[in-house]
Order: C-alpha cells, then sequence, then structure tokens
C-alpha cells in the first residue's frame, strides 16, 4: 500500500480513485480504500484472492503451494492477515470480475480432478463473498479468461471502471 501512495504523490495524481486490483493485487487496493475512504470512488476486484481462501482449499493444493513457492506463500498469508481487520468500505462501489476458465491451479501441482473442482468452486464462492461485503457490488465473470483477465479481456476491466465512474456523477 505504500507503493501505492508514494506513485500516487509523485505523480499528483488528485482524487477520487477508482482503485483496480488484480489477484494479490486486490489486498493492497482494499488496504488503500480502508485507509483512504474518502479519496476512493470505487474498485474493481479483478479475479482477486480472498483473505480466507486458504483455509477452504484442499491440503494437496496447500502443500503443493508451499513446495513450488514457499516465499509468495508466505507472503501472501500475511497479506491475508493485514485485510482480515479492514473495515470502513461498507456502501462502497465494487464490481468484482471473476475468471471463466478455471487454469489458476498449474498442472504441475498434480490435483486430482475432484481436488481442483473443489478449488474451484471455493474461488467461485470466494468472489461472491467479496462482493457480498459491499453494498453497492456488482460480479461479473470473465467467460472467455483463465485468471489473467486484465491481459485476455482488459475492455471488462475498463468498462467496470468507467461503470464506477458513472455512478459517481450520476444525479
Amino acid at each position: 500500500m505504500a507503493d501505492l501512495e508514494a506513485w500516487l504523490s509523485a505523480a499528483a495524481v488528485p482524487p477520487p480513485y477508482v482503485l483496480v486490483g488484480h489477484s494479490l493485487g486486490g489486498h493492497v487496493v482494499r488496504a488503500f480504500a480502508a485507509a483512504h475512504r474518502a479519496d476512493v470512488a470505487g474498485l474493481v476486484l479483478v479475479d482477486v484472492r480472498h483473505e480466507e481462501l486458504y483455509a477452504k482449499l484442499p491440503d494437496t493444493f496447500l502443500a503443493r503451494l508451499a513446495e513450488w513457492s514457499p516465499r509468495d506463500t508466505e507472503q501472501a498469508c500475511h497479506a491475508d492477515e493485514l485485510v482480515r481487520g479492514l473495515g470502513g468500505l461498507k456502501g462502497l462501489p465494487v464490481s468484482v470480475i471473476t475468471h471463466g476458465r478455471a487454469d489458476w491451479i498449474p498442472d504441475e501441482f498434480g490435483l486430482s480432478p475432484e481436488d481442483r473442482d473443489r478449488a474451484e468452486h471455493e474461488w467461485q464462492r470466494s468472489q461472491l463473498d467479496l462482493a457480498a461485503r459491499f453494498g453497492q457490488s456488482t460480479v461479473h465473470v470473465a467467460r472467455d479468461s483463465g485468471h489473467v483477465i486484465p491481459v485476455e479481456q482488459p475492455e471488462m476491466v475498463v468498462r467496470e471502471v468507467v461503470s464506477i465512474l458513472g455512478r459517481r456523477t450520476a444525479p
């Protein structure tokens, strides 16, 4: 969050902000919005990680993730702890965009089809949970995208930013 604050300050970008967070970047924009609520017009959460997701995933997934990327796993868990205590975001306009293709689990993890299905179910459930936390939220499925929605369907992200801006300027 400090990097985002520094960048906005250095670039002299005035509020209000519509912040877009992808994957773990969702934690960054949520933390910024909680700290600077008056400066944030809305959030677009693009296939973001939910802070309770790890507790719901199959043990085989977590074991493979810890082997594959121990530092990233540790940092993600720390970030989860940070956003668990966030408040003050109720009523903030939020758009949640989730993937339509379940490609976020690397084949190298070697998960069974049942574990893959369970992990995908938990991911999608977590996206709905995030949207439910805000009074003014929408949920959209990027049907033609996997996890990298900003690359595969950037127009969807832009459309949601414009939509939030439109809500702000509507009479």
